[in-house]
């Protein structure tokens, strides 16, 4: 369990306390008074022993990630294998190239003293919008609610074998669980609410902007959600990309109808919003993600890297890692933390819930949000709360609080307003846009879709021997990558993101590369 999940279930069990109204407790009721030294000398304390640790986490991540970066200057690495020629006869030979680019540049291994195995510089390029069509996957609501009462002596199998505190990425999971998407695309899938995004330059003051950006934020856990029951993503291979777009209305009437008019790309109208997400390291498991809005002056680069421990009968997955939020034309960043996870119910039907404390930032306004997602206590109580305040960094005033419940309702409330106006948003209204995507056939080697399209098409189909098979080989692939693959002590670079050796922040993030750009 991490830090801040303890942290969080600590807080959690405090709140529970039976506190008094009044400052002092008192003895008849055998209430607690809010205001008792114990208590709060157990608040800081706590919070000031999480907050070191973090500290020195981030320092340790800081250097690891560092170390894990070298690469010669603008090389990107493609696996590699001997040719059939060579096989045969043992003398050079050309190498056969295993890449996802079609656009590719090989550097002579032969000028080098020391012998050294073939690489290839590989340099894809952004998807063309025009080649983009409206994705045809449905979100399917319902689908496999069965498979989980169907499989449950495997689920009893495999619970038996995991001990507290397990890393579950080093766990093979049954494929009846997964859910038929990569990671990337589910990080794809939270910004399906884009319209929210966009209008956050509309607001006309740095606090009216602030409370756009928290009205984004809280909904796009919403958004992301697929199906009834918790399901397991693929876990996406290093150097694996899913490259999105979607298409938004430049009216203000879409924030209150449930299906949004189709918009054929790209066509006056509408502003298009550009999504590329990159697995750019796989020990540690982090994700890089870039959303972007030209027109407007939009974009939002995050990195996460993601921890899941076995927890009793529930699976917790930490996201650690930042977002930075950058509207060009008001010269403001924003940055933004993201809620851990828990999978609960394993054995019964499995569901999931938010939990942590997140917040969002932004220096050049001197405003903060912080953010709680509140677990369903044991006993009573409602699942999926969240609570958040925003405030002036500089005497800590409260301008806006919001209440309710991250996948139904929310309500915020305007503080600075003499009269305390207050909007409640249905988020079960708020339309979601379709990706628009390039054909399977344009798509390369290491684009999501196509490379877990083998797995996605046996689980479809019910085939779940074939659907683990296929999973299986794709694993075995990667750990012979991992083993040398051909190019021996070699690391392979990211392809549309980078570490930033600026950032003095606690943990290192990786920013997109500007200058790779789409074909026209």
């Amino acid at each position: 369990m991490s830090a801040d999940n303890y942290l969080a279930g600590l807080m959690a069990q405090l709140d529970n306390l039976p506190f008094s109204t009044d400052e002092v407790a008192t003895s008849s009721d055998h209430t607690i008074g809010y205001a008792d030294k114990d208590v709060v000398l157990l608040k800081c304390l706590s919070s000031a022993t999480v907050q070191s640790l973090t500290n020195a986490y981030a320092e340790l991540n800081r250097f690891k990630l560092q170390a894990d970066s070298i690469l010669p200057p603008g090389a990107h690495v493609a696996w590699v294998k001997k040719s059939s020629s060579e096989s045969n006869t043992g003398s050079g030979g050309n190498d056969e190239v295993i890449s996802a680019s079609s656009t590719l540049q090989q550097i002579d291994h032969n000028s080098s003293t020391t012998k050294q195995p073939s690489i290839v510089v590989v340099v894809p390029l952004l998807a063309n919008p025009t080649d983009e069509v409206r994705d045809v996957e449905a979100l399917d609501s319902n689908e496999d609610n069965d498979a989980v009462e169907e499989n449950k002596n495997v689920i009893v199998h495999l619970i038996s074998q995991l001990k507290l505190g397990m890393d579950l990425t080093k766990v093979t999971l049954p494929t009846f669980i997964l859910e038929k998407r990569s990671l990337l695309e589910m990080y794809a899938d939270f910004n399906s609410s884009t319209k929210l995004l966009c209008d956050v330059i509309q607001g006309s003051t740095p606090l009216a902007r602030m409370n756009r950006v928290l009205k984004y934020y809280l909904t796009t856990f919403h958004a992301g959600r697929r199906g009834t029951y918790s399901k397991k993503p693929y876990n996406p291979v290093l150097g694996e990309i899913f490259q999105c777009s979607y298409y938004v209305p430049c009216d203000d009437d879409v924030t209150t109808t449930t299906s949004p008019p189709p918009p054929p790309p790209p066509t006056e109208g509408h502003h298009r919003v550009r999504f590329v997400a990159e697995q750019v390291s796989h020990h540690p498991p982090i994700s890089a993600m870039h959303l972007c809005c030209e027109e407007l002056d939009i974009q939002m680069t995050s990195s996460i890297w993601t921890k899941s421990k076995f927890m009793n009968m529930s699976v917790g997955v930490s996201n650690i890692g930042e977002g930075v939020l950058s509207l060009g034309s008001h010269d403001e960043e924003y940055v933004l933390t993201y809620p851990s996870a828990y999978a609960r119910s394993l054995l019964t039907e499995p569901w999931s819930e938010l939990t942590g404390r997140c917040g969002i930032t932004c220096r050049q306004s001197g405003l903060l949000a912080n953010v709680v997602f509140h677990t369903k206590p044991a006993y009573g109580g409602e699942p999926h709360k969240v609570s958040a305040e925003v405030k002036r960094t500089d005497d800590g005033s409260v301008l806006t609080k919001v209440t309710g419940k991250w996948n139904e309702k929310l309500t915020f409330v305007y503080i600075e307003d003499e009269e305390q106006r207050s909007e409640t948003v249905d988020l079960t209204s708020l339309p979601i846009f379709p990706k628009y995507i390039r054909p399977m056939e344009k798509q390369e080697e290491l684009e999501s879709r196509k490379f877990w399209f083998p797995v996605t098409k046996a689980l479809k189909g019910g085939e779940m021997k074939n659907a683990a098979e296929c999973k299986w080989k794709i694993e075995e692939e990667q750990r012979q990558m991992k083993e040398g693959g051909g190019c021996g002590d070699v690391k392979i670079s990211p392809t549309y993101f980078t570490i930033d050796q600026q950032q003095d922040d606690d943990h290192k993030t990786y920013i997109f590369k500007q200058q790779l750009t789409s074909s026209n």
